[in-house]
């Protein structure tokens, strides 16, 4: 009995500590680990095949309606489903309704020219990543239709200057993007007043209508998107 213990304690020592490793990669080094060499693709940067493993793990690929040869060959530009490449930079992910759960991974901001990016009626969940704020070329966002999705827009997409699509209805995300974070003091009200203004210019803005009150709250000023 002392031996089996023993060696059960092993066991689940072995696992922690293989699971703490994990968590300290780097995304390069995170891709290879999940089974996938990136040093492998030659079409893409390094960084951007990271991206695409981890938003993959992220996202439960191994059960994605679509997951043709993702992770099985070294050519996601030509016959990865869904990804879609220009001048050797990933462009465009298109998994609309293709069995997606989990969380969208802060990583995505490698994807550096991409421009279009639909995951819209999935089960993705969790908040949308401020990380999607940094890929300047982004042109049109497909988010609806992932029930799981929750929280205020983050503020950083206010730097897509390019962005002319944005869609996010039946989510739980809600449609007063700032206003918790001015009210909580985490942002000014002139980060919220600039955000609204670029958000004016989007040429269409989709959004649940649910407003982002906390429970009990006495703050002022919240209001929903209004549909265009």
């Amino acid at each position: 009995m002392k031996l089996r213990r023993s060696v059960l304690f092993v066991v689940v020592m072995s696992f922690l500590v293989i699971g703490s490793s994990l968590m300290a990669l780097t995304p390069v080094q995170y891709a290879a680990a999940a089974g996938f060499d990136c040093a492998s693709v030659t079409e893409l940067p390094q960084a951007e095949c990271a991206a695409l493993v981890d938003f993959y793990q992220s996202t439960d690929g191994a059960n994605w309606t679509d997951n043709s040869n993702w992770l099985v060959t070294n050519t996601p530009c030509q016959d990865w489903a869904g990804v879609i490449c220009g001048e050797g930079y990933v462009e465009e992910i298109y998994l609309p309704a293709n069995n997606l759960r989990g969380s969208l991974p802060a990583e995505l901001s490698a994807l550096s020219q991409m421009a279009f990016f639909d995951v819209s009626g999935n089960a993705v969940q969790g908040t949308v990543p401020a990380s999607l704020g940094a890929i300047a070329e982004l042109e049109e966002i497909y988010l609806h239709a992932n029930k799981g999705l929750t929280g205020e827009l983050p503020l950083e997409l206010a730097n897509l200057q390019r962005l002319t699509v944005l869609h996010v209805q039946d989510t739980g995300v809600c449609a007063t993007p700032g206003i918790i974070q001015a009210a909580s003091g985490t942002v000014n009200s002139a980060q919220v007043d600039a955000y609204h203004a670029w958000l004016a210019n989007v040429e269409y803005v989709d959004s649940s209508g649910m407003a982002c009150i906390p429970a009990g709250s006495d703050i002022e000023g919240y209001f929903p998107l209004i549909l265009r």
